[in-house]
């Protein structure tokens, strides 16, 4: 037989504080909003900065108020492992800086929610201003955010699989190209992909082969930092 657990021995507040949990309530408040503002501003994502920023800080508020509740009881924080267990998240995360500022918030909840605000102050400015230091450095790399989006109809007796055949032109010039989005039907197959370039030339050189390779293929490219953040 193992040890027994005495439970008044763990470290749990009998009552709630409202003035402190106030007081996280704000200083989580302001930290999110610098994070939500952060991500508007030096976000790399194609999407929408502006609606997915305005979620930042109501996640960081209230993952503060429930880090604040279940603290006080040992009941209620068994209690939030259950009802964890059942929430099932309907709306995916396609860019993957998004689950970045995501868990953001949800750890200035956590460490303010906890008592722990000034080490979330400290925490949370260094990782922000690593992030915006990296955004810069790439935003001034030439075309180091660039998105290319290809529209390729499909002809009666076309065999060979339009997206790994772009796949492959990207690969001979050295272009890195990251995938972002596929779809295809019956007409065509449509293909957004995010790709690092050295040098304004190599733009040309891929679309050359591409119009080469589909003579009905329509391209558009789009530089990230020029695009508005609504």
């Amino acid at each position: 037989m193992g040890p027994n657990l005495d439970l008044s021995q763990l470290s749990f507040q009998n009552s709630i504080s409202i003035k402190a949990t106030i007081f996280y309530i704000i200083i989580s408040g302001i930290l999110s909003l610098i994070a939500s503002w952060h991500f508007r501003k030096f976000g790399n994502v194609f999407s929408n900065r502006e609606k997915f920023s305005q979620i930042l800080p109501a996640t960081a508020m209230i993952t503060t108020l429930v880090i604040c509740v279940v603290k006080a009881s040992l009941a209620l924080s068994l209690g939030l492992v259950g009802a964890l267990s059942i929430v099932r998240f309907r709306t995916p995360i396609k860019e993957p800086e998004e689950l970045i500022y995501l868990f953001l918030s949800i750890a200035i909840g956590l460490g303010t929610g906890a008592g722990h605000y000034t080490l979330t102050i400290i925490s949370i400015t260094t990782i922000l201003l690593i992030l915006a230091m990296k955004s810069v450095w790439q935003k001034n790399t030439p075309f180091a955010n660039l998105y290319i989006m290809i529209s390729v109809p499909h002809t009666p007796n076309q065999d060979e699989d339009p997206g790994e055949e772009i796949l492959k032109i990207f690969s001979e010039k050295s272009v890195k190209a990251d995938m972002r989005r596929l779809e295809s039907s019956t007409e065509e197959t449509n293909l957004s992909l995010q790709m690092n370039c050295k040098e304004v030339s190599e733009l040309f050189s891929i679309k050359k082969d591409l119009n080469k390779k589909y003579p009905m293929a329509s391209i558009s490219y789009i530089e990230q930092s020029g695009l508005s953040e609504v």
